[in-house]
């Protein structure tokens, strides 16, 4: 790369930091800085030391073994994996920077390696010793690392990520320059990639990444301790081997991303706070080129909606599982937090098998259709069983995976209710998954006391009737006592007086249900 190339002349309507692009910086460019007095932001130089012969907006290619930056491998390169000596991957101590032989312990052989370089220069070093580091034009060095730094390569304004050797990152701090930023770069990934950009340190410590896959986008928040919470998913065709111009900023307490010139996820957040830019990728090869960074971008206008086909419940076939199911998505977003959407997963009786529309003759997927189903708040995912067979929980379980990977969905507030049959679906999800639902409300249903023990920490609310000549009530009530015999203090049970095998009218009818299900998180 050959200096930087800063267009001055956008300053004044979004300001910009630095660009990381080839070709030479214009005379009118230049002299457009020096006489620009209205930016609030002026464009400083390094706070380090551009090595010899680089120049700021180059790629400075040091030696992975000098740990100080010295560009000298010395003593103090001794001292430097000291602190790390005889300490193995994954505990306290170990640097992986000082792991030279890449054996994941720290010591003589780490040394013999770094022997052979002792006493030289950077630049007498072969090629395969050596790392790279981004000196933008605005404050100090991008600087690369991950499980394996060397498999990412920036060279003539290319940011070449090899995510099968590892996750790696390039990350560059602006905050001491502006809270408001948005960084936008060309964008290609080949493979089955995963890669994307990170922005927007938090004052809390956390940020946001835009993860890009061939079939889209996903927007997740990063705690400060590391806790992933996905927040949305938008669809796009990243074609293997397509550019497409991508951006993510965060302003005004706003975090978006957008490919092409369409924004595809956008989320509102008042602790937002920027400062931090970084480019990572975890699969396939991600390349990264003409890397532009700008502070006080303009807000986009939120009308991103990541719930397609809302108000209408349409029957699709999970490729997967070959099980075909009514999803509904709400256009009531009440229930819906940052994390997502609730799910309600409803199961139906053995009298509705194989026969799609019956399915919708009884409980979520017959109210949704109806003016409930305006102000009905829950994803809801009703399959259909398949003729001559029963509810499985692991392919139950499989189509809510493969409906939250693809929905914003909030999987700390997944429910399960059915009836009948469906009831005893129910159960049998419960004891399979017992940490993946937040509630549940089997009706008319029954299972098998000796799994009690499994069931005592999630909230569930049965329902039978009394004079149920298919089922009966004590089925449920034995479920219920043992729940609360094996120490379970969330299991509760109505018994309608009279009431056979049809309980399920009035329970869905009650709006309490439906309250009770969004009380409790998991």
């Amino acid at each position: 790369m050959k200096n930087r190339t800063l267009k001055f002349e956008s300053l004044e309507e979004r300001h910009l930091l630095a660009v990381w692009a080839g070709g030479e910086a214009g005379a009118a460019e230049l002299a457009a800085a020096e006489t620009l007095s209205d930016a609030p932001v002026a464009i400083p130089e390094p706070t380090g030391a551009v090595p010899k012969g680089y120049a700021s907006g180059d790629v400075y290619i040091s030696s992975v073994y000098d740990a100080d930056g010295d560009g000298f491998i010395g003593p103090s390169e001794l001292s430097y994996m000291s602190y790390s000596w005889f300490t193995q991957r994954g505990k306290s101590g170990y640097r992986a920077s000082c792991d030279w032989d890449g054996d994941g312990f720290i010591g003589p052989g780490d040394y013999a390696v770094l022997s052979s370089c002792w006493f030289q220069h950077n630049d007498a070093l072969p090629e395969s010793s050596k790392s790279y580091e981004i000196y933008p034009s605005d404050i100090s060095n991008w600087g690369l690392f991950g499980d394996t730094p060397s498999a990412a390569t920036a060279r003539n304004g290319k940011l070449t990520i090899d995510g099968g050797r590892g996750e790696v990152e390039a990350v560059c701090d602006y905050g001491e320059f502006a809270d408001n930023l948005r960084v936008t770069a060309d964008f290609k990934g080949t493979g089955d990639f995963r890669a994307g950009i990170e922005l927007a340190v938090q004052d809390s410590g956390a940020r946001y990444y835009a993860e890009m896959d061939p079939e889209g986008v996903t927007l997740y928040c990063v705690s400060e301790s590391g806790e992933m919470t996905r927040l949305r998913r938008a669809r796009a065709e990243f074609s293997e081997g397509v550019t497409w111009t991508v951006w993510m900023q965060a302003a005004e307490g706003q975090v978006a991303f957008g490919a092409n010139g369409e924004t595809l996820a956008a989320l509102d957040d008042s602790t937002l706070s920027g400062g931090y830019v970084g480019f990572y990728g975890s699969a396939g090869t991600a390349v990264f080129s003409n890397i532009t960074v700008e502070f006080d971008p303009e807000k986009v206008e939120n009308t991103v909606d990541d719930l397609p086909n809302r108000g209408q419940q349409i029957l699709y076939t999970d490729p997967v599982t070959g099980l075909s199911y009514w999803l509904f998505n709400p256009s009531d977003d009440s229930a819906c937090t940052p994390q997502g959407y609730p799910l309600m997963i409803f199961l139906h009786g053995s009298g509705e098998k194989g026969n799609a529309n019956a399915v919708k003759s009884y409980g979520p997927p017959m109210l949704v259709g109806t003016s409930a189903g305006e102000t009905w708040p829950f994803i809801t995912v009703s399959p259909v069983c398949p003729k001559g067979a029963t509810w499985s929980a692991s392919q139950l379980l499989t189509l809510i995976d493969q409906i939250a990977s693809e929905l914003p969905v909030d999987t700390s507030r997944i429910y399960a209710t059915g009836l009948s049959m469906g009831g005893h679906g129910v159960w049998d999800l419960l004891i399979a998954a017992p940490e993946k639902f937040a509630a549940a409300a089997p009706l008319c249903g029954w299972s098998n006391t000796a799994y009690a023990s499994l069931l005592v920490d999630i909230p569930i609310w049965a329902f039978h009737g009394t004079s149920d000549p298919n089922v009966s009530y004590q089925r449920s009530v034995e479920m219920i006592n043992a729940i609360r015999t094996a120490g379970g203090t969330k299991a509760q049970i109505t018994l309608y007086e009279g009431v056979g095998h049809n309980c399920w009218t009035v329970t869905y009818n009650n709006p309490d249900l439906y309250t009770w299900f969004l009380s409790n998180t998991r």
